[in-house]
């Protein structure tokens, strides 16, 4: 699969691979948008030349191709701009799915967002106060102005220093993993969520070699499993375990951007020698540009 005219970047949540091997450890998959170039076979549901996406796992090795098999790839619409679409296929579709668990819908509630004021936590924002939700973020002092311009009202960061009396939330969103998600959990109500959406960059950080990194995981997982009711959710699991949902939810963050009711935001595009250089932060999501011929 190759993108050759249309200038098409890879993406991933919120890091990305392409080419040789580079050192980016916090990335658990990778998005691609391109166009097939090789003969399928027959009676297959997408042909050469079609234009179609995949998420794939960073233990993969490519060069400027990805190679990817015809039943791991989805149907890309034309119209939509190939970054949007790797933006919303990895960034966005986190930050809805997770909203997603449990919930017919989030007129009314209360969400707490713990992740920070990275790209995922303000599609997150964004995304819950298009629901019609009440929004509230801990973040350190200086971003709380920054968080208030979105629509959200901010909160002391450190959870001993929440604000927010127990069980009081409709749904948490935690990225962060701190204190075995003790505070979130009380935070929500009895009858309300805990998302987990940590686990992913946890997972990428360690290595089959890095024993610290591998137990602190295991900890974390059975700790959390065992005291808190949270659900974890991972993105490279959705994709490969629930791929009818995966396209359905796409197709939904793929009209409300043509609709202009989300905004998503791309803060650069580097080559694969300047990626490693570059993190996706307040201003939105690096996306690396693959080599062209």
């Amino acid at each position: 699969m190759k993108n050759p005219k249309e200038k098409a970047k890879t993406n991933a949540r919120p890091f990305y691979i392409w080419n040789e091997p580079v050192p980016l450890p916090d990335s658990p998959c990778f998005a691609c948008v391109g166009r097939i170039i090789t003969e399928t076979p027959e009676g297959c549901n997408v042909q050469k030349g079609e234009r179609v996406a995949a998420m794939v796992s960073a233990e993969e090795d490519f060069d400027c191709y990805a190679k990817v098999k015809v039943t791991d790839v989805i149907n890309m619409p034309d119209d939509i701009d190939a970054c949007m679409a790797l933006v919303l296929m990895t960034t966005y579709m986190a930050a809805y799915q997770s909203l997603s668990v449990g919930q017919n819908t989030l007129k009314g509630k209360k969400v707490l967002i713990n992740g920070g004021v990275g790209p995922v936590c303000q599609a997150s924002i964004e995304l819950a106060l298009l629901g019609g939700a009440r929004v509230f973020v801990p973040a350190l002092r200086e971003y709380h102005s920054f968080i208030s311009g979105l629509g959200a009202k901010p909160i002391d960061c450190h959870p001993q220093d929440w604000t927010i009396q127990d069980g009081s939330m409709d749904l948490v969103i935690d990225a962060i993993c701190s204190d075995e998600l003790k505070t979130p959990q009380r935070k929500t109500a009895s009858d309300g969520k805990l998302v987990s959406i940590g686990l992913s960059a946890m997972d990428a950080c360690s290595s089959d070699d890095d024993f610290l990194s591998q137990f602190e995981r295991f900890w974390f997982h059975n700790t959390a499993s065992f005291t808190t009711r949270a659900t974890f959710y991972g993105l490279m699991r959705s994709w490969e375990s629930e791929r009818e949902t995966y396209e359905r939810d796409l197709n939904h963050l793929f009209y409300l951007f043509s609709k202009k009711k989300i905004s998503p935001k791309i803060s650069a595009y580097a080559s694969l020698e300047e990626y490693p250089k570059l993190r996706s932060g307040m201003k939105g999501t690096v996306v690396c540009v693959p080599c062209q011929e």
